[in-house]
């Protein structure tokens, strides 16, 4: 890179006047095919002329009085440099495909500059990747005041998916419209910015030069393009192939097992432990021989008794109450509780002889024997009152697999939400597999947790040592808080060869075919000040993306994770949290009111817990900003459809809120992007019935789809309630979302239903209101 050396740099400076009468004001000019850029050099503004009209591209960096002088490096227009009283900034400007490219540089790390930003006036919508993609018209009131209040400042890479905005601007006197787009091709450390100009939202970016980057310029791209939201992600999807986007077609030549992704519903299995309550077929008699002998020393009801807390032993009593007698019956209510009881006194009452054990109290090949200890002493003692043990075990269960077999489930993604469930219940991973479908577990190395935390989970537990290394640490020393501000977050650096191989252990042990690593492709990135070992965002994300590599290439793990970050595309098969991304947090009456109508759910209890299976209602202001379908776009889709296969976020599953279930069900069609569910044992007589219609209407045409370009996307009507997408094979999916019929060409598509329309002009319709209301 030319630069000049700060020596003359500084002897420039002195041999000039005030700013006013020495730094040269023309316009840097840089022509883009048949446009002419015109760059303010000593403010950073920029023009874009076109047919002989200009529009502004962004407002200045830079006040102009804040400017010392500006020099031009050995003569060349394109690469300046600006001088301001404490501070330097080199510019280069270049044409790259179509776009006019930037790069920026400060003298002083820890320097902010607060730019590009949107004119906002000259803008009438933009297509922004918050998720998979929204439609916010520039005077819409509602989004400008939701965005400027719950995500102003977010950084830039948790926030949006993709890195890039557009903005559709209606062209001048009468000409054709247009867009641009803003691009960061290095998105660290920045921070998006939402605010108004004159009830306009104005969009911006600001970005702090790190000095754990000191040599990585700010990156930006700005292209111009037809006037709809979405030509930002078409553009996005080529510069990604330039840069070596890996297809899902690559991904499933390095492992067969990615072709189990098409068709399949993602669906999380729930009711951990050994036993389900319907497993104990006799439910009085074993409840009398337990009363029997729960005393007797020796006996396994004396040695669960002894593992049981006060509550639970409460729970038993009132069960023996009611067992008593001729007409004696144990409750439902009191099934679930001592199941949960059992499950949970097993684990402390069966002992199994350690194998190979890790930090965090993790032995997976352990847990292997100590699920067919547990087995064996239950079938031992209370078999005559229960079902065989092959069925036993709860949403993770032969019996779970046969019914979704039975209700015509040919593919299907099953996450344990508990890894020991497909430790102890191997028969059940059998079966899954044999059935054609991917099994994975949670896992996760987001979270850590001290050894003696009162309120940790499974995966949080890494062992003494590295707890105390692994955290990131601030540049005054502090630790960064974990989720829900427990523990601490935990540098992938720091714990590579604990995460291998636990990884390693839990899946080869539980025989799985598939992974799923919460958080990893999220976005949310950090920077580690902690000494030896300082981590830049840009290196943060590499140790993720090695860390998400590592069980798609070593352990041939058809691998998931939250998010979905187009950083981590080539790193991922599927993700969750894309389709819909996590919002309770913005609205206390979903997220923290028990009391409201609105409340969501929480984790208990354990088996089912209400905020996976419990169906409520939706806020409005949050169903219009999430879920309304005139607001949405398929940016990540049109740049990704065929290199990860993403969907909902498991808090926000597709049978959630009852107000939006026909437009999620019409959303997924017209995307091509499975649905996500929960089931366990009980939830299976309401909710599998309405799966198994969806999958019939669903599966043939994602088997079809999934490894397809999608090519393009329009809203066809003024309330853009009628939206179609294009498929590079030439497949048409328009959606009606409407309550009422609507047109498009020659042909009716009715209310709320989806046609669709293969490359040999054969026509299906699909309507989903009966099905999903």
């Amino acid at each position: 890179m030319k630069r000049i050396s700060v020596l003359a740099a500084l002897l420039s400076m002195a041999l000039q006047p005030s700013w006013a009468a020495s730094v040269n004001t023309q316009p840097v000019q840089v022509a883009v095919g048949d446009d002419l850029y015109l760059i303010d050099p000593v403010t950073l503004a920029v023009t874009v002329q076109m047919n002989q009209t200009q529009s502004t591209a962004s407002a200045a960096a830079f006040a102009a009085e804040d400017v010392k002088n500006v020099v031009f490096v050995e003569g060349d227009q394109r690469h300046w440099r600006i001088a301001l009283a404490d501070n330097a900034f080199d510019v280069k400007v270049a044409v790259d495909h179509g776009a006019l490219t930037f790069a920026i540089s400060a003298d002083k790390p820890k320097t902010h500059i607060d730019w590009p930003v949107s004119a906002a006036r000259q803008v009438s919508a933009y297509g922004l990747p918050l998720g998979e993609g929204f439609y916010i018209p520039a005077d819409d009131a509602a989004w400008a005041d939701w965005l400027q209040e719950k995500y102003d400042e977010s950084a830039l890479t948790e926030l949006l998916s993709m890195p890039f905005w557009t903005e559709v601007r209606t062209g001048a006197d009468g000409k054709a419209g247009y867009s641009l787009t803003w691009t960061l091709e290095n998105p660290f450390n920045t921070a998006m910015t939402f605010d108004r100009d004159e009830g306009a939202l104005r969009l911006g970016v600001s970005h702090e030069f790190s000095p754990l980057m000191p040599d990585r310029p700010y990156l930006l791209r700005l292209q111009k393009g037809a006037a709809t939201p979405v030509t930002g992600a078409l553009a996005y999807r080529e510069l990604l192939e330039r840069q070596g986007l890996l297809t899902l077609d690559d991904k499933l030549a390095q492992n067969p097992n990615v072709a189990k992704l098409a068709g399949a519903p993602h669906i999380y299995l729930w009711s951990s432990g050994l036993i389900k309550p319907e497993d104990i077929k006799s439910w009085r008699p074993f409840v009398r021989e337990f009363a029997a002998k729960y005393q007797t020393q020796g006996h396994l009801a004396q040695k669960l008794w002894a593992q049981c807390d006060k509550e639970a032993r409460k729970m038993f009593t009132q069960a023996f109450k009611e067992a008593q007698g001729d007409a004696g019956f144990v409750s439902n209510y009191s099934r679930d509780a001592i199941v949960r009881a059992v499950n949970g006194a097993l684990i402390k009452a069966i002992d199994a002889p350690a194998q190979h054990p890790l930090p965090g109290g993790h032995d997976p090949a352990m847990e292997v024997l100590r699920g067919d200890a547990m087995r064996t002493a239950m079938q031992q003692t209370f078999g005559s009152m229960m079902t065989k043990p092959e069925s036993w075990g709860g949403g993770f269960s032969t019996d779970t697999i046969a019914a979704l077999r039975k209700a015509g489930l040919t593919s299907a993604w099953l996450g344990a939400n508990d890894w020991l469930d497909t430790l102890w219940h191997p028969q059940s991973v059998k079966a899954a597999k044999a059935a054609g479908y991917l099994v994975g577990v949670y896992d996760s190395y987001g979270s850590i947790h001290a050894p003696d935390e009162p309120r940790t989970w499974l995966t949080a537990q890494v062992g003494r040592e590295n707890w105390e290394k692994a955290p990131y640490r601030r540049e005054d020393g502090s630790v960064v808080s974990g989720f829900s501000s427990v523990g601490a977050y935990a540098n992938p650096v720091a714990i590579e060869k604990y995460a291998e191989q636990r990884m390693t252990a839990v899946t080869r042990e539980a025989k799985l075919n598939s992974l799923f690593l919460d958080v990893d492709a999220t976005g949310m990135i950090y920077e580690d000040y902690t000494e030896g070992r300082k981590t830049s965002e840009a290196q943060d994300v590499a140790a993720r993306t090695q860390r998400l590599n590592f069980p798609r290439e070593e352990l041939a793990l058809v691998t998931g994770s939250e998010g979905g970050s187009a950083l981590f595309a080539n790193a991922i098969e599927f993700a969750h949290g894309m389709t819909i991304t996590p919002f309770s947090w913005t609205d206390p009456d979903t997220g923290k009111n028990r009391q409201s109508t609105y409340y969501r759910g929480n984790y208990w209890p354990p088996e089912a817990p209400s905020l996976f299976f419990e169906t409520k209602p939706i806020k409005p202001a949050l169903r219009n900003i999430y879920y309304n379908p005139a607001y949405r776009l398929p940016l990540y889709q049109l740049a990704l459809h065929d290199s990860v296969v993403a969907t909902l976020h498991w808090e926000y599953p597709s049978l959630k809120f009852k107000e939006t279930r026909v437009d999620v069900g019409l959303l997924q069609l017209l995307y091509m992007i499975p649905p996500m569910y929960h089931l366990n044992a009980a939830n299976q007589k309401r909710d599998l019935p309405v799966i198994a219609a969806y999958d019939k209407v669903f599966r043939p045409w994602h088997e079809k789809l999934y490894r397809t370009r999608m090519t393009g996307f329009e809203f066809l009507s003024q309330d853009r309630l009628l939206q179609s997408t294009h498929f590079a094979d030439g497949v048409t999916i328009t959606a009606n979302f409407s309550s009422q019929e609507r047109k498009t060409g020659q042909s009716v598509i009715p209310a709320q239903t989806v046609a669709i329309v293969s490359p040999e002009g054969e026509r299906s319709l699909i309507p989903l209101r009966d099905m999903l209301q």
